[in-house]
């Protein structure tokens, strides 16, 4: 029997792409009390006590469901002669959680109003599952295949765990997308699609649950979807400098990655010992892809990429097992190369059922499969199972925008998972990210929209999506963890790689936000990521346990962007050739500009980096990765440690006034700061009046402080200026340690200052300042950082 509340929100033409089906309409609602230009401005909601049928919305008489209020206020409204008196209502939601069939739309009429919670000590929780308790549970035993037992994650030859148990689902539970996978709670623990190898995201960390290559990957079976290329011209700007570095194409928005993927693996088994489970068809592939290189003697898996398929299929032999794969490699842009060493792992199977904290479902026979953490389940055990991917929308259109809503103090959870739905191609990056379209909540056609003091928890895929046109929207005061994908997705509507409409977010703000423990199953993930987005500020973020970056920004559109006062830590922990920060600019685009009110335009305006502090870790290549042709960026206050800086092609980007502590332990790129690229492609980068520290090197590892590969005596224009920096080495003779990389080869300080005139009145000192000394540095420029940060908002 199922125990859940559920409401029905009206349906909207106006959707964002991949819009929820509408389930079966309300009932009617009853008539409205006489309206008054006297009526409260507060209208009451209680999912304990109250009620859609006889509710008033008042505090002693409250109504069920958030929807049932909206059309509340809606009709209030409609039938009002006192439109002023109305036009700021809150809706205010008592504790509990929050189940709706449907999503939540706020729409025009709804402009003007907050969804508030009454008590922030005991917040309200919108979810997107469906509660169920009374079920009758019994034990079921798991009958070992050949080789269900996995002796790397069991150390054992025994039978698999026995303590599992079976029910069946009622009707009420929508298992169209099991074989996507859904999220499931018991008794209030998140537990674990059935996943092989084992690992919980609460508790592993990466690499546990992947199986290591080599395997051997099929080629993709399906032929490469029709597209086109658009050469991107050499395009005239008011500098000298070379612009994009790629062309675009054009292709089917449903097909592009077809032919591009894998058909299937050949996952071997090493110790001859049938260490594979079968019974993995059904499931859910996953793997990273890239490539093993090496950098400066250094060897390292370069992966960048993550990709899902549905497995249809799978043989073995004595010593390996093949899975052939059908509808997936969305993930990601670049195409699936199939690299033999990728990690790899298989979620939502029955063969890999095997361990306390798991589930599976059998959607055929309603059937669900569940092995608890150290517990028996009952009739007295209330299960959650995420049902729909987005719980609240605030949706309008390009021509006409929802205003002013303010989201205050709700917690949003258990959207399901989409990293099996279709993923969309950004037009604005022939080579990168992908992404769905979609989040737990959803903000597109809207202006002044507030998220504020809300929670995003074990949703499926992006906790928020900023989609279209927008204009300032706030995310105040929020954390985001354990989301399936990216926290924040901002995201416009180009046209063939410009937006001369207003159809993109703009004047997007976020501030004093917290993020941690994000991808869960897309890695190609961030706390916050962008696709042609304009003049978007973020500020006093905290961001940890990241796959990937905690900020992309995938394209340089109009520029004008902000990041300041933030700290990262513990990001690019999954992955390779990547930074804390990463942003790309692989293409000119065209734009209008809403502060402006402009005719289009093509240069981007300035971006700024400031008063951060980033700490590297994992396979962070850079904490300020500007790659792909990234340009304009003024990187200036900041505090990075164990990684440099990074330029990629494009060009003036400024590093300024920071200190750069110990970067050369990053043994890929050991050096303060790193400039290249071809050509003249890094034209007016400028690296001056920082301190950088060094670390002492291995051996085998050159010492150099700057790496400007491109600069040349025949191509100055691409030598980044150097001026004003103090470096200390740990030991030697600073005036003749080799430190600089030039196209020349490595060069002194004098030989630089004297070949090349960079450097003149920059100093290296012999041996480390002291502990407090560094502290109180970092002090001074974040303090800087910060009366920067409030001279210029």
């Amino acid at each position: 029997s199922s125990s859940s509340s559920s409401s029905s929100s009206s349906s909207s033409s106006n959707a964002p792409q991949n819009p929820h089906s509408p389930s079966s309409p309300p009932p009617p609602l009853p008539p409205l009390p006489p309206p008054s230009p006297k009526s409260n401005q507060a209208v009451y909601v209680s999912v304990t006590s109250g009620d859609d049928m006889k509710g008033e919305g008042s505090k002693a008489l409250p109504f069920k469901s958030v929807d049932r209020a909206l059309a509340f206020v809606r009709q209030m409204r409609q039938a009002s002669f006192d439109m002023q008196h109305l036009q700021s209502v809150s809706i205010v939601v008592s504790p509990g959680r929050y189940f709706s069939s449907s999503p939540i739309t706020v729409t025009q009429s709804d402009s003007y109003i907050q969804i508030m919670a009454e008590n922030m000590e005991d917040r309200p929780v919108f979810s997107g599952g469906i509660s169920l308790s009374g079920l009758s549970w019994e034990k079921y035993t798991l009958v070992p295949s050949i080789s269900i037992i996995n002796k790397h994650r069991h150390n054992s030859s025994s039978t698999p765990p026995t303590a599992c148990f079976r029910t069946t689902l009622p009707p009420s539970v929508d298992l169209t997308n099991a074989n996507k996978s859904l999220f499931l709670s018991v008794d209030g623990v998140q537990y674990v699609a059935a996943r092989y190898p084992n690992a919980n995201p609460m508790y592993d960390i990466f690499p546990a649950g992947f199986a290591p290559g080599p395997n051997e990957y099929l080629k993709d079976p399906r032929p490469t979807a029709p597209s086109g290329k658009v050469p991107i011209p050499q395009i005239s700007f008011p500098f000298v400098a070379r612009y994009g570095t790629f062309g675009t194409s054009v292709t089917d928005p449903l097909r592009w990655h077809e032919g591009k993927g894998v058909g299937g693996v050949v996952l071997k088994d090493p110790s001859n010992a049938g260490d594979l489970p079968d019974y993995l068809t059904g499931g859910i592939a996953v793997h990273w892809d890239g490539s093993t290189r090496t950098e400066n003697n250094v060897p390292f898996r370069d992966q960048w990429m993550n990709y899902g398929y549905h497995v249809v299929n799978q043989t073995r032999s004595a010593t390996d097992a093949t899975l052939l794969f059908g509808d997936g490699g969305w993930q990601g842009l670049n195409g699936d190369a199939g690299d033999s060493d990728a990690l790899f792992y298989v979620f939502n199977a029955k063969g890999a059922l095997d361990a306390p904290g798991e589930f599976w479902i059998d959607e055929s026979n309603r059937e669900l499969y569940v092995i608890p953490n150290n517990t028996v389940l009952s009739e007295n055990t209330t299960i959650e199972l995420s049902q729909t991917k987005t719980i609240l929308r605030v949706i309008g259109t390009q021509h006409d925008l929802v205003k002013n809503v303010t989201l205050d103090g709700i917690v949003f959870s258990m959207s399901r998972p989409t990293f099996m739905e279709q993923y969309e191609r950004p037009h604005s990056n022939t080579a990168g990210w992908s992404y769905f379209r979609g989040g737990a909540a959803e903000i597109q056609g809207a202006e002044d929209v507030r998220i504020e003091r809300c929670t995003f928890s074990w949703v499926g895929g992006n906790a928020l999506l900023i989609s279209g046109r927008t204009n300032r929207i706030s995310v105040i005061d929020s954390d985001f963890s354990f989301t399936g994908d990216s926290a924040i997705l901002a995201v416009g509507y180009p046209q063939l790689g410009a937006s001369t409409q207003l159809t993109f977010p703009n004047a997007t703000s976020v501030e004093r936000c917290l993020f941690h423990d994000l991808g869960l199953v897309g890695k190609q993930v961030a706390a916050f990521s962008q696709y042609m987005a304009a003049h978007t500020t973020l500020d006093q973020l905290v961001a940890f346990n990241l796959p990937r970056a905690a900020v992309n920004w995938g394209d340089g559109f109009t520029g004008g962007n902000v990041l300041s006062r933030s700290v990262f830590f513990e990001c690019v922990r999954e992955s390779a050739d990547h930074g804390a920060f990463n942003s790309w600019a692989r293409e000119p685009m065209l734009y209008v500009d809403y502060s402006e009110n402009s005719d289009i335009k093509i240069v981007p305006q300035m971006n700024t980096i400031v008063g951060n502090i980033i700490i590297a870790a994992g396979g962070t290549l850079s904490n300020l990765d500007h790659d792909d042709g990234s340009l304009l960026y003024k990187d200036v206050y900041n505090v990075l440690a164990y990684a440099p800086g990074k330029n990629f092609l494009g060009e003036q980007k400024q590093a300024l006034n920071s200190l750069f502590l110990f970067p050369n332990l990053n043994l890929f790129v050991p050096a303060c700061h790193v400039s290249t690229g071809d050509s003249n492609s890094t034209w007016g980068d400028v690296f001056m009046n920082n301190t950088c520290i060094l670390a002492p090197q291995p051996p085998n590892v050159q010492f150099l402080i700057i790496r400007n590969p491109v600069c040349n005596k025949s191509s100055r224009e691409a030598c980044t200026t150097l001026d004003g920096n103090t470096y200390y080495i740990p030991s030697g003779n600073s005036s003749t340690a080799p430190l600089y990389e030039y196209g020349e080869g490595i060069l002194t300080l004098a030989q630089a200052q004297q070949q090349y005139s960079e450097d003149e009145t920059s100093s290296i000192v012999s041996g480390f300042p002291t502990p407090y000394e560094i502290q109180q540095l970092a002090q001074s420029i974040l303090e800087l950082g910060d009366s920067f940060v409030r001279r210029t908002r």
